[in-house]
């Protein structure tokens, strides 16, 4: 049967528009099935970090990396798929020296998080108050990767998946706390009901204000809708390279999806139509030997 290019045509651009369309649509329809709503911002457990209590022993990454099985590494610098939680270390210049302080980093589990917002899978998802990605679901497109505000998700160079802290949602559903708030011998992660570990983080803040601490404050309690992890913080976010005003990444999370389809379709199309070409020449050729026509 021979398909002139009308034909192709006729058959292509439905197609092609199939694919579009289910571009736009499947995703709708795996977030749907794989995101509830997070009310971390009113009740639910969360993670109290007092960065004026950390002394950087690093027990909170040796504990994380333990208990969920993550490849020993070196004093990570930064966040990876091998690394879930960091330590981080800045220098804080005083009037007669110079102090390091320190930063654990982590998932920040948002109650508006942008991971799970424009993930096309439903991998990234709230599993009661904690952000969780499902390693079945997750197909490593990394757009998780370049929405989180924190820095967060990384792909595994091995697997492909984006991983990332789990807030040790098994433990934690136990009644147990987390790896790393067990390790911490400074007491400087608490885990507990969220409304009270904001009254109890005001508190320290407070007191660390009366100390002389000029610039102490808490990092978390609306950001997003609320974190899941607050910090107790001795000097401004950025000080910490913690954006101020995060915003959730939703905005042209579709249009991005849409563009993608759409040129995917056209790649499908293009050997579709050199195919159909090259077909016409030789069956041309053909015809010329037989009937004698020069060409």
């Amino acid at each position: 049967m021979q398909m002139n290019r009308r034909d192709f045509l006729k058959v292509s651009i439905p197609v092609t528009g199939l694919s579009v369309l289910g571009g736009v649509l499947i995703p709708k329809i795996a977030r749907a099935e794989g995101s509830t709503t997070s009310l971390q911002n009113k009740t639910g457990k969360a993670l109290l970090y007092d960065s004026s209590k950390c002394i950087g022993c690093r027990a909170c990454e040796a504990a994380c990396r333990k208990s969920n099985k993550l490849p020993v590494e070196a004093k990570p610098e930064e966040l990876s798929a091998r690394s879930w939680t960091v330590v981080k270390s800045f220098e804080l210049e005083t009037e007669n020296d110079v102090e390091k302080v320190f930063l654990k980093r982590q998932c920040m589990h948002c109650a508006k998080a942008s991971c799970v917002a424009v993930c096309p899978a439903g991998a990234a998802a709230y599993n009661g108050e904690f952000v969780i990605i499902n390693q079945e679901k997750c197909t490593g497109c990394g757009y998780c990767v370049e929405a989180c505000p924190f820095d967060v998700p990384h792909c595994d160079e091995s697997g492909g998946t984006a991983k990332k802290c789990t807030f040790c949602i098994d433990r934690v559903k136990q009644g147990l706390k987390t790896a790393c708030a067990t390790a911490c011998p400074a007491g400087a992660i608490q885990i507990g009901n969220r409304e009270e570990l904001i009254a109890q983080g005001k508190d320290r803040v407070q007191a660390l204000l009366d100390s002389g601490i000029k610039e102490a404050n808490l990092y978390g309690e609306s950001v997003l809708g609320g974190l899941g992890v607050l910090y107790v913080l001795v000097k401004p976010p950025l000080f910490y390279q913690l954006p101020e005003v995060p915003r959730q990444a939703t905005e042209n999370v579709f249009t991005q999806w849409l563009s993608g389809i759409a040129t995917a379709g056209l790649l499908m199309a293009v050997p579709f139509g050199l195919l159909f070409g090259r077909k016409q020449e030789v069956e041309k050729k053909q015809k010329s030997k037989v009937t004698g026509e020069v060409k």
